[in-house]
């Protein structure tokens, strides 16, 4: 079980953010700058260490990461080596994904997941950036891990445009990730399906399902980017698949649909996105 609270770490290791919350640090001048930086305006989470969080990684969408692999010697990565910046297309992306995961074995399938995230954090781990990472909470997730890839995607607010996006869920203790926050408007860049408006507790995923959903909005959380092993996917239950279509529906129908399923859930402490003279 989750417990939703504010934490807060002593004088001397704290950073304030949003609302003179305290937020940790991290020692040192140029790492305290850089982590100061990332969690500036968050507020912060703190979870039950026997939670458990996953990460759906959209494996099209680490074709400029493998790319990047094939160059620094990762030999299956080497047919997506382009000088093309962002890597290979989306079509040569996915024809190479599905020449790898469609009708293999489950060993051949194991084996080129562990690469991908081998390739993963060596390359991230040769930038100085650290990206954040977007999951939710397994027990609210794990309901709905028998459906169809899509419907994971719409279940954490992910739009997509285009298919078959292969998608993999990555599960793991929620203490291995440090620090989780609720997202702010800067992490989503701009994205319109994210609720970027205030209310109490973690931030609720905007379920982009075409159907009116029956279940809660989704906890959504971020936390600064860690390595991953092919353990995490095998502690998902080895969830593995294709997206099969685009994204149903306007924004507006997912805002307004999305408004009410938080009013039922959390009542009139709601801010809403749409103005009233709006038809």
């Amino acid at each position: 079980m989750a417990c939703w609270s504010r934490r807060f770490a002593p004088a001397a290791q704290t950073v304030v953010g949003k609302g003179g919350r305290a937020l940790p640090r991290l020692a040192g001048t140029a790492g305290a700058r850089y982590l100061d930086s990332m969690w500036a305006g968050h507020e912060c989470i703190d979870c039950h260490p026997s939670v458990s969080v996953v990460h759906l990684l959209d494996l099209n969408g680490l074709k400029g990461v493998l790319s990047a692999a094939g160059r620094q010697g990762f030999r299956v990565f080497q047919p997506l080596t382009t000088d093309v910046p962002g890597g290979p297309t989306e079509a040569a992306m996915a024809e190479f994904l599905q020449a790898h995961l469609q009708h293999r074995t489950d060993a051949d399938v194991e084996g080129f997941l562990t690469e991908v995230l081998e390739a993963m954090n060596v390359v991230n781990g040769r930038t100085d950036c650290r990206r954040l990472t977007w999951v939710t909470l397994w027990d609210s997730f794990a309901p709905f891990a028998k459906e169809r890839p899509d419907r994971w995607l719409d279940l954490v607010g992910i739009c997509r445009a285009d298919f078959p996006r292969w998608i993999m869920a990555l599960r793991y203790p929620v203490w291995s990730a440090g620090l989780v926050a609720r997202p702010t408007p800067d992490d989503a860049r701009g994205n319109a399906f994210f609720y970027g408006l205030l209310f109490p507790g973690p931030g609720r995923a905007m379920d982009l399902a075409g159907r009116p959903p029956a279940a809660p909005p989704l906890p959504e959380l971020v936390h600064l980017q860690i390595k991953h092993d092919i353990e995490h996917w095998k502690g998902s239950g080895c969830l593995l698949g294709p997206t099969a279509h685009a994204t149903c529906g306007s924004l507006e129908e997912h805002q307004r649909r999305h408004e009410l399923r938080l009013r039922m859930l959390l009542g009139d402490v709601i801010p809403s996105l749409i103005p009233p003279s709006a038809p």
